[in-house]
């Protein structure tokens, strides 16, 4: 094996131009596979970049009938960490936005990503500090220290200056003091997919996140755990003990959880779920170029070999077996693809930063994902562009081998049988590429199309010219009669602004990523014991907030104030979604249903129409409205809507504000920042879908241009035949033409085809647009039709210049 590598590597130095044109065709199917595959294997398959990484484990609780929830409650986890008998440790965690202010400018607030984290956290993960120290390894010792915070290496760097003296200085999170008491180690990642930026003592959650105590409520959940096993234990074993005490923890006659137990890992099981069929479906579609790649090859190597026939005929007549001979041409498709698949590793690696680094949600930094490589991904790729090389040159080396010595030495073998076999079978790997690329083409285009109908859609409420403004006033130490006296003040001071039309406040903004659930029960339709419970979503809203937002009533009325005063009846608005699965048939002003745990049932007083307030791409969403009273008023958005053609008033809307507490702050954008967000997933699509799309279509291209000057090439005898009888150059290049374009119209039917039908898995993301779009299919068509023309036109008008004396003196 060795002696034919070696063979094959100095025959390929012979053709320098050859082995580089294949190897790099190969590098550009390898290259964005072994991308997505080191992406996933860094968000899914590789372990936390922690000491001893094999020990560490995540915990998910888990009912009875197998669900799985990426969640604990902060007492579960305080008894789960404190009775097993199998874990060195177990910490807790909590993905939070916080607001932290720079040491340098006070007034400066940013948005960061960061967690809640228990005293023990950064002790069981072993992660040491590049400065100062870690939280109180205990969170009640913690309770009687004066509030810190711990930085992350990069936050340390970026946002302070890599301040040699930030330990013992002051920054404000959620506009609570906090002392720096450390910087984490530079290596340490975090356990989340997102930069955290701050660590906060778990035990200042209810000075942080003032409303709620979630460190005392059983039933509130809330907190990831990641723990460390003891040396010895098994991970089975661990499982079944933390089982046992997380049965012990559950009510009398409740579902009894038990514990799923799995590596150290970003994501949960869930997620980890959907995570796969993601990369499954995304490596479906790459793995379409690296077929369009391999077709390639094969044909390259079929061009190749047709010019070393009288070599091979010389072989075979001197005693070479067919099988030695297929083996030293694997050979050299071995090299090739070996050499192609380290170009498309060091391609792969660029991608997967470059795709890290450029697709995120906007306003929202890069996955917090280790790309460094490692074993997994050299083997993939290596893997890939063997199995790439042996397949692309398995067909020409058969082909090659069957070759007759005697026919080939008479030098007949250009016009024989098997050439003519060679031809079709290049014809035939033509034809499969250009049905891949109609694939990936038709694909681009529907998500294309349905980007631009995303940003043309109507949500059903007004997304243009109205302002979205978030207030927390619980971080300010407002009680709830404050914060109503303070958002009635800030209204007043509002909708006398010139140029706005409407004020109002609502807990949820449309299209925000954000979004609140609850049980429905229908008086008249109360489920049997132990049925499931219909899950709506809802929002708070006070009066005046469907004229701010555009959301027309189809029946019934608004809110008026007297419905926010707590003696006042419980009433409710519903969209006809709701209406129609409740009620279908009938007027549903009037009827009752009860939310979540309340006792008393809401009446019915309005009927909305449908809009968009939840997903981007379903108006059918069964939706609630209840009125905001004064309990709900400490974190509210504020709407406001402008003038038609006013400019957005921001400025003095921000001194209105500061005029009413100046450390109050409020952040205000457009609502239309919203929708950004959601057709976001649709420009990835499409931009990737796109990309992949214009390769293959390039490398079918090339391929079809090679296929036509190949043919055109050995029929150059018989094309100065029919010139010398008197054929015209416009009948020799329709000949040509003719024959390439037979190839593109089998393999796009066959690719139109295909599309139809695997396009259905894209109809989701499609907001309503059908995936047997005819004009996305139109435009395909025309397109390849238009790329591949031009592919043959080049040959084709050489062919139809050649000289009949030329021609037949060279024969």
């Amino acid at each position: 094996m060795i002696q034919e590598l070696r063979q094959a590597a100095r025959t390929l130095a012979k053709s320098p131009g050859f082995a580089a044109m294949a190897m790099l065709t190969l590098a550009l199917g390898v290259g964005p596979n072994a991308a997505l595959f080191a992406v996933y294997d860094a968000l899914v398959l590789r372990p936390l970049p922690l000491p001893d990484a094999d020990h560490v484990v995540s915990l998910y609780p888990a009912s009875a009938s197998g669900e799985t929830r990426g969640v604990f409650s902060y007492p579960d986890y305080a008894d789960l960490r404190d009775r097993n008998r199998v874990l060195e440790g177990l910490a807790a965690y909590a993905d939070r936005r916080f607001q932290v202010s720079q040491t340098s400018n006070p007034a400066l607030i940013e948005e960061v990503h960061g967690m809640f984290v228990s005293g023990n956290y950064f002790a069981v993960l072993q992660i040491g500090m590049a400065m100062g120290r870690g939280p109180a390894t205990s969170d009640a010792r913690e309770l009687k220290e004066d509030a810190s915070v711990v930085l992350s290496y990069e936050s340390w760097q970026r946002r302070y200056g890599s301040d040699p003296n930030i330990v013992g200085k002051t920054v404000r999170v959620n506009f609570v003091p906090c002392t720096v008491i450390g910087v984490a180690a530079a290596e340490f990642r975090g356990t989340s997919s997102d930069q955290t930026e701050v660590y906060v003592p778990i035990a200042l959650q209810s000075q942080v996140a003032p409303g709620e105590d979630l460190i005392h409520a059983r039933d509130a959940r809330w907190v990831q755990v990641i723990g460390r096993l003891k040396p010895g234990i098994g991970r089975e074993r661990a499982q079944a003990e933390l089982s046992t005490v997380m049965g012990q923890l559950a009510a009398p006659g409740a579902d009894k959880s038990r514990i799923e137990l799995t590596a150290g890992s970003l994501l949960t099981p869930p997620e980890k779920r959907d995570a796969t069929l993601g990369g499954a479906l995304l490596l479906a579609a790459v793995s379409l170029v690296l077929l369009v790649a391999c077709a390639n090859v094969a044909n390259l190597l079929l061009a190749r070999n047709s010019t070393r026939q009288k070599e091979f005929g010389v072989r075979l007549s001197l005693g070479s077996g067919r099988w030695r001979m297929v083996r030293q041409l694997l050979a050299e498709s071995v090299v090739i693809s070996a050499g192609g698949g380290a170009l498309g590793l060091l391609l792969a690696f660029w991608l997967a930063e470059s795709l890290v680094g450029w697709i995120h949600p906007p306003g929202e930094m890069a996955a917090n994902l280790n790309l460094s490589p490692d074993l997994r991904v050299f083997a993939f790729a290596f893997g890939v562009a063997v199995v790439s090389g042996v397949g692309c040159g398995l067909a020409p080396a058969l082909r090659a081998s069957r070759l007759d010595p005697a026919t080939v030495l008479r030098g007949s073998g250009a016009t024989g049988g098997d050439a003519l076999g060679g031809t079709r079978l290049r014809g035939g790997l033509v034809a499969a590429q250009v049905a891949l690329s109609a694939i990936l083409l038709v694909t681009s285009g529907l998500l294309a199309r349905a980007l631009v109908k995303a940003q043309h859609t109507d949500p059903g409420f007004a997304i243009n010219g109205v302002l979205a403004g978030k207030l927390d006033l619980s971080l300010h130490g407002y009680d709830a009669v404050r914060g109503a006296g303070y958002l009635s003040r800030l209204r007043s001071k509002v909708a006398a602004m010139p140029g706005v039309a409407s004020v109002a406040f609502g807990e949820v903004a449309p299209l925000g990523q954000d979004f609140h659930e609850a049980s429905v029960l229908v008086e008249g339709q109360e489920p049997p014991p132990g049925a499931n419970v219909p899950i709506v979503h809802y929002n708070k809203v006070t009066p005046g907030y469907f004229a701010t937002l555009g959301i027309p009533l189809d029946g019934g009325r608004e809110f008026a104030t007297e419905d926010l005063v707590p003696q006042a009846a419980p009433v409710a608005i519903v969209n006809e979604a709701l209406a129609r699965r409740f009620w279908p048939g009938q007027n549903p002003l009037g009827k009752h249903l009860r939310i979540g745990r309340k006792e008393a049932f809401a009446e019915v007083v309005g009927v909305t129409r449908d809009t968009r307030q939840v997903y981007l791409w379903s108006s059918s969403e069964p939706y609630l409205y209840l009125p905001a009273r004064d309990a709900d008023t400490l974190g509210l958005h504020l709407f406001v809507r402008t003038a038609a053609g006013g400019a957005f008033p921001v400025a003095r809307l921000l001194e209105e504000s500061r005029a009413l507490d100046p450390s109050v702050v409020l952040r205000v954008r457009p609502l239309e920042e919203n929708l950004a967000f959601w057709i976001w997933p649709s420009q990835v699509g499409a931009l990737v879908a796109a990309l992949l799309g214009g390769l293959a279509l390039l490398l079918a291209s090339l391929g079809l241009y090679g296929v036509v000057s190949y043919v055109a090439s050995r029929r150059t005898r018989e094309i100065g035949v029919r010139m010398a009888l008197g054929a015209q150059p416009s009948s020799v290049l329709s000949l040509v033409l003719n024959q390439g374009l037979r190839l593109v119209l089998a393999g796009l039917g066959i690719g139109l085809v295909i599309a139809a039908a695997a396009t259905r898995i894209l109809a989701q993301f499609l907001y309503g647009l059908s995936s047997l779009d005819w004009i996305t299919f139109a435009a395909t068509s025309a397109l390849l039709a238009g790329v591949a023309l031009a592919a043959c036109w080049i040959p084709a008008r050489r062919a139809a210049r050649v000289d009949p004396i030329v021609a037949l003196r060279y024969e």
